[in-house]
């Protein structure tokens, strides 16, 4: 699953296993990386930018996609986000999209207790690794009650 803001930018999809990061995007939208994207492009280099300048290009970034009905773990949730969305440090999810047009953002996770939020509520680095591919489906209504169970 990739917003429409992401639509345009590298993308490749996700596999069970991977290690990703949430990553503001030059759209501006937060979406999935992988880890080690997000965090070199995190680093300022001086020799990059330089080179930058002469026309080199900079290590691109890929959005990755993930479809709805994915599992997810969360590694390391923010304690403020702990507190306001009642939930742990380290939690599975499942991937959803919310209600909206072509044009809006509506990628979410949907925690165990029922809450659902958008990835653009996320921080930047927020680690998640995908756990399960098997019950996703392009298809699949995030308001439906017959989503996958989270593991136990």
């Amino acid at each position: 699953m990739c917003d429409y803001s992401l639509k345009n930018l590298l993308q490749k999809p996700a596999q069970e296993g991977d290690d990703l990061a949430t990553y503001r995007f030059s759209t501006g939208a937060i979406g999935f990386t992988y880890s080690l994207d997000a965090s070199l492009a995190r680093r300022r280099n001086p020799l990059a930018e330089i080179l930058i300048c002469f026309g080199r290009p900079r290590k691109e970034v890929y959005v990755v996609c993930i479809p709805p009905g994915a599992i997810l773990q969360l590694i390391g949730i923010p304690k403020k986000q702990q507190i306001l969305w009642n939930v742990s440090a380290t939690e599975e999810v499942i991937l959803t999209q919310l209600p909206g047009g072509d044009e809006t953002d509506r990628d979410a996770v949907k925690f165990r207790n029922g809450r659902i939020i958008s990835l653009q509520d996320f921080p930047s680095g927020q680690q998640a690794s995908v756990l399960d591919l098997s019950h996703a489906e392009e298809s699949l209504n995030p308001l439906q009650e017959d989503v996958p169970a989270i593991h136990s």
